[in-house]
């Protein structure tokens, strides 16, 4: 459910980007850093054993692209695609630096890093960009809602039945379906508003 309301709401716009790659535009790359921080620091925690090293390494990645967002050229690559580059060679390097001490790679992750495996790091790092995106807007709506509506938002995606969740929070079934409406159509409305804002 998540990845269909993301393909629904799929906007393109590259305001952000281009301010970004001004360095004197401090908002632009404050805004930046909003949305990309946090999704750089799950990806990292995800490839490496040891978490300690993942603050270090997401301020890393943030310095390069700092540096680097000017020289992207989005004739050559999609920004995902350039993304998932920053952070994979920004990981190697960062492993080759700290090899002797220990191994840093979880097990599964390994292979994402090999050369040969671009293309399945990009098709990770783009599944991952769109669930964070989803949780991003749902945590951003939130407030806008009731307890039981968000209630009926969760155990739809649990896959429960309105009848059952109905019976459950004690409501009617048209409230259920209303509240679930609600929920959807906003979050859909928040997630074009985020995509809107980052995808380039």
């Amino acid at each position: 459910m998540f990845i269909k309301i993301m393909k629904d709401a799929y906007v393109t716009r590259k305001t952000l980007l281009m301010r970004a790659c001004n360095q004197d535009d401090e908002k632009a790359w404050e805004d930046f850093v909003y949305y990309y921080e946090s999704f750089i620091q799950m990806v990292i925690s995800q490839l490496l054993i040891d978490k300690s090293y993942t603050d270090d390494l997401r301020q890393d990645i943030l310095v390069k692209l700092w540096k680097k967002l000017k020289s992207y050229d989005e004739s050559k690559s999609k920004f995902r695609t350039w993304l998932s580059r920053v952070i994979r060679n920004t990981v190697i390097n960062f492993i080759r630096d700290n090899a002797k001490e220990r191994n840093l790679l979880t097990p599964e992750t390994e292979s994402l890093l090999d050369p040969e495996s671009e293309n399945e790091l990009n098709d990770h790092i783009q599944s991952e960009w769109e669930t964070y995106v989803t949780n991003l807007a749902l945590e951003r709506i939130k407030p806008l809602f009731s307890d039981n509506a968000l209630k009926v938002f969760n155990m739809v995606l649990d896959n429960e039945s309105v009848n059952d969740i109905a019976d459950k929070l004690d409501l009617s079934q048209d409230s259920v379906y209303k509240m679930k409406t609600r929920t959807v159509k906003r979050l859909k409305e928040e997630v074009k508003i985020i995509r809107a804002d980052t995808e380039f």
